[in-house]
């Protein structure tokens, strides 16, 4: 293996290949023809390396200390990976729009047929415009997905690089307060999490629409009911899962003490009763999760049902082909957004327990 620097090719490629993410066909190409060594592989990107994302979440997290009583670790977070998150959100933001724009442009062809021959240049300029949409919306999702990617990769850094750093400094009586299991959570548990999230707007189709917003404000205090209970299950997940790492790691230590009193069922049996009390509590938790995921999933049938329904009984319109199919597109956009929603609550339920950990730590 060579010691000399293998330069990321994204920072060698033009503005054509980064948009269309052609600079890793070299390495895609080469790892289906064989398998890929660490000499195959270019060096991370400066600015993705450890040492730099450290560098700037501990500069922002100075800060915060310095000119807050009660420093945020969220805050530091913000002003350290904020043009990422933006980014990635303005990439959602436009393909969104790519994804809104595609009923209304089908409608206008659906129009254009049904008219007959009215000019064969309007027909061609709706089906160029739908196709530039199309590459549009898959260019701009592949970069909001990669963007929110990088965000989650350099928050997990930064917390892993944060972690590690505290427990070399600890003094005696912080590592009397933090067990060797407790550190152990912290990296494998709470800073090992999905740290990014790309966010999905709700578009509520046009027919119907105050009638899916009345429904959806109706969910809205059951969920938020439900949110609040996983956020305890979790908390009391946590609490066990730091319990059995403790014993854990205490009989490890004193593995030799108990080889020689014969003492491995009497431990076995704690350790294992430790682990069915974290099962009891992760059977709740994903229970519960199961019921929140299941009520959010439900909501976009009701809401076709309601906004068709609302159309043809309130307005008293027939419903011809053009607006069921606008409606039916926009509904389906919809469902997509509402299956998000549950897991978006559920991940900052996540993120927010676990950045509270570890700002205790760090602090």
């Amino acid at each position: 293996m060579s010691g000399q620097p293998r330069p990321s090719p994204l920072h060698l490629s033009s503005l054509l290949s980064r948009i269309s993410f052609a600079w890793a066909n070299g390495l895609i190409t080469k790892g289906e023809k064989k398998v890929l060594r660490e000499d195959d592989v270019s060096d991370v990107s400066e600015e993705d390396q450890c040492s730099s994302i450290d560098s700037v979440v501990e500069t922002s997290w100075s800060k915060e200390k310095r000119h807050s009583r009660s420093p945020s670790l969220v805050w530091a977070l913000v002003r350290s990976f904020s043009w990422m998150f933006l980014f990635a959100q303005c990439c959602r933001l436009i393909q969104f729009a790519c994804t809104v724009n595609a009923p209304l442009i089908l409608r206008q062809l659906i129009t254009y047929i049904d008219a007959g021959s009215t000019g064969q240049g309007r027909g061609l300029g709706l089906i160029v415009a739908f196709f530039l949409n199309q590459i549009g919306f898959s260019i701009f999702i592949e970069h909001s997905f990669d963007g929110s990617s990088r965000l989650g990769r350099s928050v997990r850094t930064a917390m892993y690089s944060a972690i590690f750093k505290k427990s070399l400094s600890m003094s005696n009586k912080a590592r009397q307060k933090y067990s060797l299991g407790e550190l152990t959570t912290l990296m494998s548990v709470n800073a090992c999490q999905r740290w990014s999230y790309s966010l999905s707007p709700v578009q509520p189709a046009r027919c119907g629409g105050r009638v899916c917003l009345a429904v959806m404000l109706v969910l809205i205090p059951t969920n938020l009911l439900m949110t609040d209970r996983a956020e305890i299950i979790d908390k009391e997940r946590m609490k066990k899962t730091e319990q059995r790492m403790k014993l854990l790691t205490e009989v490890l230590n004193g593995i030799k003490v108990v080889k020689l009193n014969a003492w491995e069922r009497c431990f076995g049996q704690r350790v294992m009763s430790a682990r069915e009390d974290e099962l009891g509590v992760l059977r709740r938790f994903y229970t519960a999760s199961a019921l929140f995921s299941f009520s959010w999933t439900v909501v976009p049938y009701l809401m076709s049902v309601v906004t068709f329904a609302a159309y043809v009984y309130l307005t008293g319109d027939m419903l011809d082909a053009q607006t069921a199919f606008l409606v039916v597109s926009y509904l389906n956009i919809l469902k997509y957004s509402l299956n998000e929603t549950s897991l978006v609550f559920l991940f900052f339920l996540k993120i927010n327990l676990h950045l509270s950990r570890i700002r205790t730590f760090l602090l």
